[in-house]
């Protein structure tokens, strides 16, 4: 009988070592994973006609009636974009939209993105080619939709950091020789995390820690 109480005195430790080094292992994960992610990390600033979805997601557009677009060459200085350059990043004219702007840690190696949905009123035109783009301090400027994109559709941006900093991003919409059709924009998951790879690594040594640990 004393036999049988001290060997379940035994399980019940181990259970009780076990879970106590499962919680701890649980809070290591969390800990490392948060220190390998980096979300937006300052103000966000905004012009023209902007809308805060809440849960990180934000909607721009060319809509011009309420009066709450702003012009290119105003885009261009908020966002410390060359002169000019919307217009060469069109087919066309660039005449009136919106944008919003922020800063994010990235470390080497961490992939920055963000999830873009596309609509418009515009019919698909390479004269009123309203178009959405997003740029970058350290790289430039890329168009994400136009008028050629489905409307209501989709997809994610990604951008490599191929160094430790802070970078400077934004992301804007512009209407296009004329200021009467609308088109939107709506951005949301903006965030720089590890790549795939890099992930793969963490998960195999946590678990390789986790089976070592658990083996004693």
């Amino acid at each position: 009988r004393d036999i049988l109480r001290d060997w379940s005195s035994d399980v019940c430790s181990s259970d009780l070592e076990n879970t106590m080094n499962m919680k701890m292992l649980k809070a290591v994960i969390a800990g490392l994973v948060l220190s390998v992610s980096g979300f937006a990390n300052a103000a966000l600033i905004t012009t023209g006609d902007f809308t805060d979805n809440g849960g990180g997601s934000y909607t721009i557009t060319t809509v011009s009636g309420n009066g709450a677009t702003t012009t290119d060459s105003s885009i261009e200085s908020f966002l410390s974009l060359v002169a000019g350059s919307l217009d060469v990043l069109s087919t066309g004219n660039a005449t009136t939209g919106s944008a919003f702007g922020n800063s994010i840690h990235v470390n080497a190696g961490q992939i920055f993105s963000f999830d873009w949905v596309w609509d418009s009123n515009e019919s698909n035109s390479s004269s009123y080619n309203d178009f959405a783009f997003v740029t970058l301090d350290l790289d430039g400027i890329s168009l994400i939709a136009d008028t050629s994109t489905a409307d209501n559709s989709g997809g994610t941006f990604s951008w490599l950091a191929t160094s430790t900093g802070t970078l400077n991003y934004g992301v804007g919409i512009l209407d296009v020789r004329d200021s009467i059709v609308d088109s939107f924009l709506t951005v949301s998951n903006v965030q720089a995390v590890p790549e795939p790879s890099t992930l793969a690594i963490f998960a195999l040594s946590i678990m390789g820690l986790a089976a070592r640990r658990f083996k004693k």
